[in-house]
Formats: structure tokens, sequence, C-alpha cells
């Protein structure tokens, strides 16, 4: 039968050995997806688990100013440089780490570069470093969607207001 959202009891948290891919995204720009994405990488980190955090925000994402980053490194300096992600160890050259977690940046705006393919390339090579991966998406369009699909958790942030609420319902719908 249905029941309503606040009757719903969760199923089983996954095992670890299940959760390899945690997307955290929003259906309306700004309610705070990078700092739970950020703090999200944080407290795994701190819980002893190998975390990569991966800004794959297509419209240009915030990670590298959260965390004070190097702009010449990260997702975007090497797709202009190379035009693809090469494997997991290209990847993860670009990271730095923070917290006791590695950080890729992302795009610094929105760009042609962050196709579907591409950010699907970059999820498959962080998840093969055989880390637990969260996945800052941002607001969720239709080139981030099916990213978001692919993974293991989807954590949507929505702020208490009505535009929110609205931008979150749009963005279940893609999902």
């Amino acid at each position: 039968g249905s029941q309503s959202l606040g009757t719903r009891r969760p199923g089983p948290a996954p095992r670890r050995d299940q959760l390899s891919a945690i997307a955290v995204c929003s259906g309306k720009g700004s309610p705070g997806a990078t700092f739970v994405a950020a703090n999200l990488a944080a407290a795994l980190s701190r819980a002893n688990e190998e975390t990569v955090l991966l800004d794959l925000d297509p419209a240009g994402g915030d990670l590298c100013c959260y965390l004070g980053l190097d702009p010449r490194r990260g997702l975007y300096p090497l797709l202009r440089m190379e035009g693809t992600i090469s494997g997991t160890a290209r990847l993860l050259t670009e990271a730095e780490e923070r917290s006791g977690f590695h950080v890729l940046s992302g795009l610094p705006e929105s760009s042609d570069l962050a196709s579907t393919g591409v950010l699907a390339e970059a999820l498959g090579a962080a998840s093969a470093s055989g880390r637990i991966v969260v996945a800052d998406l941002g607001r969720i369009f239709e080139t981030n969607a099916p990213i978001a699909a692919t993974c293991d958790l989807v954590l949507l942030v929505v702020r208490a207001d009505l535009v929110s609420v609205l931008g979150a319902e749009r963005a279940l719908r893609q999902l």
C-alpha cells in the first residue's frame, strides 16, 4: 500500500562493500549541496573511509573556492589539456588532499566539456579507485541526472522554502 513520507520506514543501510558512489544534488541553485558534500566527505574520512570528493556540477562548481584548491588542478584543466579522462590513476593525480580525503575540483563555469559522457567517465574513474566517491552534482539538469541515477545513494538537498521544494520536485522527476 501507499504510505506518506512521514510513516515510511527506511530500508537497511547499504553495507560498506555496496556503497561506492553518493550523489549530492539539488533542484534549485544554492541550497547548500556543496556544503553537504564537503562535510559528508570529511565525515566519511573521519570514520576511516577512503573518500574522494568529486565536483561534477555541469553549471560550474564551488569546491575549488570552498576548500582553497589550486585552480590549475582538477577536472577542468585535465579536460582542457587532454580532452578525456584516461583512467583512475590519471584522474587521481589531479586530486588534492583536504582533511584526510581527496578532492577533485570541477569546472569553473558552465562548459561544453561537461557532457553526460565526460561526467560519467569521471565518476567511473573515481569509483574504480575503490574509495567512496561523494559527487557534488549541483542542480539537477538533463546533463547530470543520468549520473545521479548510477550512484548508490542520492541526497537531494532542499532549503525550507516553497521555491526550493518545487525545484526538488522537478529534480525528482528527472531522477
